[in-house]
Formats: structure tokens, C-alpha cells, sequence
């Protein structure tokens, strides 16, 4: 079944990706105002007008979607992190790097 929730949606993993996803919730919401939490494309969404910041848990990683690997801002920021053109892998053994997520989520979410 699928989400219809954050809250159901972080239910669905266990304990560890729990924890990085409201991470990563609480880092968005603790600097961006105005976003609401949703679910789209069956992940978990911040979304702020039109604009929209994803992330989602996967067995060995989190994704943050869309990464801004080509902004100039960026290209040696998100380097050293697995991912495609407009996803930024971060690995579950390792402690999420805020600010990287932080500036991403400005740049997605700015008004």
C-alpha cells in the first residue's frame, strides 16, 4: 500500500532510515518556512508553491531529489556523493551532512 503520509511513509522503514529521514525533515523545516510535507511520486516531498524538495530511503542510502549538480554553486559541493544527474546519494553509515542539505534544499525551495 502505498503512503499517504510522511508519517506513514517513514513508518515503512526501519529504524536507522527513520531517523535520517526526519533528519532531513527537521533540517528543511528548522530553516525554510512555509513548506508543507506531502507525498508525491510515492516519496517523502516539501513542497512550497510549485516548488518541491524530495528525499526518499533506499536499502543503503538516502536520495535527495533534484540535486543541483550542474549549478555552479554546486559542482565540487556535491562531488564527493554517489548519484545521477539530479539525485544526491547519501550513504546510511555515514552522518548526513546538514548544511549540504540544507543549501540544497534553499536552492530548490527559494522563493
Amino acid at each position: 500500500m502505498k503512503p499517504a503520509t510522511i508519517k506513514q511513509y517513514f513508518a515503512s522503514f526501519d529504524t536507522l532510515q527513520q531517523s535520517l529521514l526526519q533528519q532531513i525533515h527537521d533540517i528543511v523545516h528548522s530553516e525554510i518556512s512555509g513548506g508543507e510535507d506531502c507525498i508525491s511520486y510515492s516519496i517523502a516531498c516539501i513542497r512550497k508553491g510549485r516548488k518541491r524538495f524530495y528525499y526518499a530511503a533506499f536499502k543503503d542510502h538516502i536520495s535527495i531529489y533534484p540535486a543541483p549538480r550542474n549549478h555552479t554553486d554546486f559542482v565540487e559541493l556535491l562531488k564527493p556523493f554517489k548519484g545521477g544527474k539530479g539525485t544526491v546519494q547519501l550513504p546510511l553509515d555515514q552522518p548526513l551532512p546538514d548544511q549540504i542539505i540544507l543549501r540544497i534544499a534553499r536552492h530548490i525551495l527559494s522563493d
